[in-house]
């Protein structure tokens, strides 16, 4: 079984494998997976070793997966402690929250 990572509002589901018709957005040695929109913190994927490579796609429905090669990589933020990233393929997933009182899900941000 593979790790799942959680910092703050970002979630890494392993998977299997990425899906076939995936668009290739970047690859590289750093990645920001998300900003904050107040505080300008960011949760930031590094190549911890160099040879590493981190790629980011997207699939048809917008759903964001990360895939770590070649060694590992590390998932750092300004309010959080850095997690090491082992080689692997995840999807990215934002936390939400359901306000009751207004009838709606919304995303959380740190």
């Amino acid at each position: 079984m593979k790790n799942y990572y959680r910092q703050g509002d970002i979630i890494l589901i392993p998977v299997e494998k990425l899906p076939r018709k995936a668009t290739q957005l970047y690859v590289g040695k750093s990645y920001v997976l998300a900003k904050g929109e107040t505080t300008g913190h960011r949760h930031l994927l590094v190549a911890d070793e160099p040879e590493t490579k981190i790629a980011i796609l997207k699939d048809k429905k917008g759903r964001m997966y990360l895939k770590v090669e070649n060694g590992k990589a590390l998932l750092t933020h300004e309010e959080h402690k850095a997690l090491e990233i082992e080689p692997s393929f995840y999807i990215v997933r934002r936390e939400r929250e359901f306000d009751y009182f207004a009838d709606m899900t919304k995303s959380i941000e740190d």
